[in-house]
C-alpha cells in the first residue's frame, strides 16, 4: 500500500490531479500559510526504508496542509514528485510493515483533506 501511495502521487502530481479527491476525514484548517518554496523533509537518519518514506510523506502533508491556495499547493506536490523520483529505486523495492501502510493510508487521507480545502 506505501509503495501504491508513492505511485499514485507521482501519477497525479504528474497528471495535475483535476479530478475531485474522494471523501476524506476533516481535518481542521491551519492559520498558517506557505509563501515559501517547498522544502523536501527529512527522515531520521536512522530509520528504516518504510520509516523513512513515511517521514517524508508526513512532511509534504504537513506541508500541503499550511498552504492557503492551489498555487502552493501545486509546488508541493511537484517537491513531493521530484523527490519519489530522486527515490524509485529505493520505492520499488520497499516492503512496508502493515503500521507503516496504515499510516501511509492516514497521511493520504489527510492530505487530501488539506487540498479540499483549498480546491475552488
Amino acid at each position: 500500500m506505501l509503495f501504491r501511495i508513492a505511485l499514485v502521487s507521482l501519477f497525479l502530481a504528474a497528471c495535475g490531479d483535476k479530478s475531485p479527491p474522494p471523501k476524506s476525514p476533516e481535518v481542521a484548517p491551519t492559520t498558517e500559510v506557505a509563501t515559501a518554496e517547498p522544502v523536501t523533509p527529512e527522515a531520521p537518519a536512522e530509520a528504516s526504508a518504510g520509516d523513512a518514506v513515511i517521514a517524508m510523506f508526513a512532511g509534504f502533508k504537513d506541508q500541503t496542509c499550511a498552504c492557503a491556495d492551489a498555487a502552493c499547493i501545486e509546488k508541493v506536490e511537484q517537491a513531493m514528485m521530484d523527490w519519489a523520483m530522486k527515490n524509485m529505486e529505493t520505492l520499488k523495492d520497499l516492503k512496508p510493515t502493515r503500521e507503516q501502510d496504515e499510516r501511509a493510508d492516514q497521511l493520504e487521507a489527510e492530505m487530501d483533506a488539506c487540498k479540499a480545502r483549498v480546491s475552488p
